[in-house]
């Protein structure tokens, strides 16, 4: 009678016993937009006589910087630059922003598991620069233009300064601006 007992309350609380069990997963995604300038100081060198007609012309004096912002973003974004004059230390001596001109030649994402990102992109070519950020350098789609990361290569051209070879032999300065928002 006690192993007959002993094996009905066996069974009985292997029948309640519990064999499974849930839990909840999440995953949080935050807002992110960011850019950065990964080489920070762009010199654009006027040595020759050929720098100088070329400064003067269309043709212009080029620099390329390659790998030269980086943007991560979760949705479409939108680049945008601005500069000031670029001023010597004389105060006679100014070059226009609007005489630099911004082209984003290329770019190279971060990773290689990424064919779903940049959906709608564009790339500004023969972008001046001005003193207010008001066309978007780059740009992407509001829906499924966001990348985890992927780095441009910009070139920068000084053209078209009708009175180079009248300023004062200077170095001309100024600081670019570049933006990121919302698409």
């Amino acid at each position: 009678k006690i192993l007959l007992l002993a094996a009905i309350i066996t069974s009985t609380v292997a029948s309640f016993a519990q064999t499974s069990s849930t839990s909840n997963l999440k995953v949080n995604l935050a807002d992110i937009m960011t850019i950065e300038v990964l080489t920070k100081d762009v010199t654009i060198n006027i040595t020759t006589a050929q720098d100088y007609i070329n400064a003067a012309e269309l043709t212009g004096v080029k620099v390329a910087m390659p790998n030269h912002l980086k943007v991560v973003s979760n949705g479409g974004f939108k680049v945008k630059a601005a500069a000031g004059n670029l001023l010597g230390s004389s105060s006679a001596g100014i070059i226009e922003s609007d005489k630099i001109q911004l082209d984003v030649v290329g770019y190279t994402k971060s990773s290689s598991n990424t064919s779903g990102e940049l959906t709608g992109l564009t790339q500004g070519v023969a972008h001046n620069l001005a003193t207010s950020a008001a066309n978007a350098l780059i740009s992407t789609a509001s829906i499924g233009g966001g990348t985890v990361g992927t780095v441009f290569n910009v070139d920068y051209t000084l053209k078209n300064v009708k009175n180079i070879a009248n300023l004062p032999v200077d170095e001309y300065k100024t600081t670019i601006t570049y933006t990121i928002e919302a698409n």
